[in-house]
C-alpha cells in the first residue's frame, strides 16, 4: 500500500527534531506557484497528505517555500521538493556515529543465506516531535501546511532515523543483522535460523508499524547490492556502478565539488584499479 493511503505513523521512541540556532529566526516569504501541467497531481498529493494527517493547515506564517519540480526520471511527474537550505542553516549541527563498512562485508559475506529488505519512503515514516512541528511550517500555492513526518532534505533526517533504527534493533544488530538507514540486511548459516530472524524483523516492523518496500525485498537473494558492494557466494566486490561513477566523473570545478570526489575516490580507492 502506497505510504500516502496508510495512517499517520505513531511517534516512537525516537522521533525527529529540528534543533534550531535561532528560534527567533525569521524566513524570507516566497510566492509558490504550481505549473498548470503539475496542478491535479499537486491537489491529488495535498489531499492525500491532509487526509492520513501527515500535513495540516496552520496559521504559522514563518515558512519556507514548496517547489514543484519535474521527477528526473519521468518529466510528466511531480516531484515535490521543500527549500529547506535557510532552515538547514539555522540548525544545530549534531554528530552521529560512522558505520565500520569493512567489518559490516565482511561478516555478511561469511555466512551463506542472506536476505534485504528496503523501508518504504523511509526518512515519511519517522515522526517530527510534536514540539517541533511547527518548525516543519511551508509556503504552498494554497495555505501554508506543516508536516508531522519528516521532510527530504532535512540535514539531520540520517541521523534521527539511524538512531531509531539502532534502538528498535539493539538486541539483534551484530548477531543476525545489521541496519544502515533503510537497508536491513540479515545473515545466518542455517536455512531454518534465518528463516526464523526473517519473520522475527517482519514481526516487528509490523509491531512498529513500519512498512517494507515489497519490490526491493530480497529474501534468501544470491547476490545482495549492500553499501555499494556486491556480496555473493564469491565474496565482495565493488558494486560495478559505483566504479564507473568515479571514472566518468566531471573535472571538479569548485572546492566543494572537489570535496565530494575526494571523498568518494577515497571511499572506493581501496578496491579501484
Amino acid at each position: 500500500m502506497p505510504l500516502d493511503q496508510t495512517g499517520l505513523p505513531p511517534l516512537q521512541a525516537i522521533n525527529h527534531e529540528i534543533l534550531l540556532i535561532d528560534e527567533n529566526k525569521t524566513y524570507p516569504w516566497q510566492a509558490v506557484h504550481v505549473p498548470k501541467k503539475f496542478r491535479d497531481q499537486w491537489i491529488e498529493k495535498r489531499d492525500a497528505y491532509l487526509k492520513t494527517s501527515r500535513w495540516k493547515h496552520t496559521t504559522s506564517t514563518n515558512a519556507v517555500p514548496i517547489m514543484f519540480i519535474p521527477k528526473p526520471k519521468n518529466p510528466t511527474k511531480l516531484q515535490i521538493v521543500v527549500d529547506l537550505r535557510a532552515r538547514n542553516d539555522n540548525t544545530k549541527k549534531m554528530a552521529s556515529p560512522l558505520l565500520d563498512i569493512q567489518a559490516i562485508l565482511n561478516k555478511v559475506a561469511a555466512h551463506k543465506y542472506r536476505t534485504m529488505m528496503d523501508l518504504d519512503g523511509a526518512y515519511e515514516q519517522l515522526r517530527v516531535h510534536s514540539n517541533h512541528v511547527d518548525q516543519t511550517t511551508v509556503t504552498t500555492p494554497d495555505r501554508n501546511l506543516v508536516s508531522l513526518v519528516v521532510q527530504q532534505g532535512d540535514c539531520h533526517t540520517p541521523a534521527f532515523f539511524q538512531a531509531l533504527m539502532n534502538h528498535i534493533f539493539s538486541s539483534y544488530i551484530g548477531h543476525f543483522m545489521y541496519v544502515y538507514l533503510d537497508d536491513i540486511v540479515m545473515f545466518s548459516n542455517s536455512l531454518a535460523e534465518h528463516m526464523r530472524h526473517v519473520k522475527l524483523i517482519i514481526d516487528i516492523l509490523k509491531q512498529e508499524k513500519l512498512y517494507l518496500s515489497k519490490p526491493k525485498l530480497q529474501i534468501l537473494a544470491p547476490e545482495i547490492d549492500i553499501l555499494g558492494h556486491i556480496v555473493d557466494e564469491n565474496g565482495i566486490k565493488m558494486d560495478p556502478n559505483k566504479v564507473d561513477s568515479i571514472a566518468n566523473w566531471k573535472p571538479p570545478m569548485s572546492r566543494e565539488l572537489l570535496h565530494r570526489f575526494l571523498g568518494a575516490y577515497g571511499y572506493l580507492a581501496d578496491n579501484v584499479d
